[in-house]
Order: C-alpha cells, then structure tokens, then sequence
C-alpha cells in the first residue's frame, strides 16, 4: 500500500499537480504617463508609465517604466512626494539609473505612508550630455490600504 502512495506523490509531482500554491498578490495599477522631451533631441518625446502595487499596512511599491526613445543612455531620477490626508504624515523618495532604449524600469520599494488617502507628485528628471535637462511629473491621488 506505501507504494501505492508514494507512486501517486511521484506522478502528481511529475504532472505539474500543484500540493500547495501561494496566493498571488494584487496586480499593478497604473497611475499616469509622464510625457517629455529627451535631454539630447528636444524634439523626440519620451515617456514613463508610473504603477503602484500595495504591499499592506499603508505600503506600496511605485514602478516606472520608460521608453527612453534614446541609443544613448541619459542619467534618469524618479521621485514621489506624498502626505497622507488622514493622518498628517508625508515624506519623498527617489532612485535613479541610467536609461536608453524601450526597456527601463526604476522601483522605489517600500513606501510607507499608513492607510489613508494620499496625494502623490510623481516625477521624471533626465540628464543627458553637456549641460541638457528635462522633466516632467503627474499629480494623482491613491488610496492606501
């Protein structure tokens, strides 16, 4: 009898049966698209999708994702401004790298704002070669669980 049930342990295993499977988290939302100039040819538009993803207890992961419409790399900031509406709490964060091409995400991880409405200044800073800059930003609100 033992193996009756070891061979069906082994073909579950074997047939991609999941035994036990973890929940997924809540998807992405998206906020807004940041549109702008890239710093080397002003008259090429860029553009940045911004998401959220709640990671409970009033935390949330921000995602940029940008299409840089650039071969030449160019320095990029993405910073976030926030208060928190219902408890008087704010605070900002920011990460940076370098980015070109279609395929460029930057993560600011783990806000921590509290539950609560919160308004965000979402922003997009780019630095190319000499002494050219460009930017742009979203003003959203978002409901933090």
């Amino acid at each position: 009898m033992s193996s009756i049930v070891a061979m069906s342990c082994v073909s579950a295993a074997l047939t991609g049966v999941p035994i036990a499977a973890a929940t997924p988290g809540p998807a992405p939302q998206k906020l807004c698209t940041i549109t702008y100039p890239t710093p080397d040819n002003f008259a090429i538009t860029a553009s940045t999708d911004v998401f959220v993803q709640p990671s409970g207890s009033g935390a949330f992961t921000l995602t940029a994702r940008t299409d840089a419409k650039s071969l030449l790399p160019y320095d990029q900031r993405f910073h976030v401004t926030w208060s928190n509406l219902d408890t008087g709490k704010n605070g900002q964060a920011e990460t940076s790298a370098k980015v070109h091409g279609p395929d460029n995400v930057l993560t600011i991880p783990n806000v921590t704002t509290k539950p609560g409405r919160i308004p965000l200044v979402l922003g997009i800073s780019n630095h190319g070669s000499a002494k050219n800059y460009t930017n742009g930003d979203c003003n959203v609100e978002y409901k933090a669980q």
